[in-house]
């Protein structure tokens, strides 16, 4: 078993982002408990989340053949891609 400590500063905004995520994701996860419909919001709250969150602990997705991030990739951590 292979461990990472990970250690990120955020800026004042990313702080807010990171909560809003969190309070987004524990919605989700209640709301799914419960079986309710997802509302609008709560997707809302989670765009880009991947990406920030990504970013702070050392993730990336692939480029495509065009040398642009592909979307579609999964996350791999950076020093296992070099």
């Amino acid at each position: 078993m292979q461990t990472k400590t990970i250690t990120f500063e955020l800026t004042s905004w990313e702080m807010e982002r990171m909560r809003h995520i969190l309070n987004a994701i524990k919605d989700f996860n209640r709301t799914t408990d419960d079986k309710a419909d997802i509302t609008y919001d709560v997707i809302q709250n989670l765009e880009g989340a991947d990406h920030l969150l990504a970013k702070h602990i050392g993730l990336e997705q692939p480029a495509c053949e065009h040398g642009q991030r592909n979307w579609y990739a999964d996350y791999a951590w950076k020093e296992d891609e070099a």
